[in-house]
């Protein structure tokens, strides 16, 4: 079984928040698949899947980061406006689990952006 430990450090004007570092061990990840994929750009409510996240039917550990573009994420089979997450943002879920199933897991739009976006992460699975 893959070993994954998040970190996350937080402070403001350098003194941590409370509870900060969160430290989290998820147990029983079975899978777990880094990836960098380059969107297209899509016209306006034109959703696509991340091949790689498409191919898990339930995720236990999510991460998405955009550094270059505006990108709007769909998850769980959702059908409204999504989260729109600016470039240099990055959308994380971990502790929960998204199992609509491998082609509704997780959509995105890159229509804000005139030229194609990358998308870095990560995706883990328990099953």
């Amino acid at each position: 079984m893959p070993d994954v430990n998040i970190v996350i450090q937080t402070e403001i004007d350098g003194h941590p928040l409370p509870s900060s570092p969160f430290i989290q061990l998820p147990d029983g990840i079975t899978q777990v698949q880094a990836f960098s994929v380059l969107k297209t750009v899509d016209a306006v409510n034109s959703f696509a899947t991340i091949p790689t996240v498409d191919s898990f039917t339930s995720i236990a550990i999510l991460l998405l980061a955009n550094p270059d573009a505006e990108l709007i994420y769909r998850f769980n089979g959702q059908t409204d406006a999504g989260i729109v997450v600016p470039a240099g943002g990055l959308v994380m879920v971990s502790g929960a689990l998204i199992d609509s199933g491998a082609g509704t897991n997780v959509l995105v739009n890159n229509s804000a952006s005139n030229s194609p976006a990358t998308i870095y992460g990560f995706v883990a699975t328990t099953a």
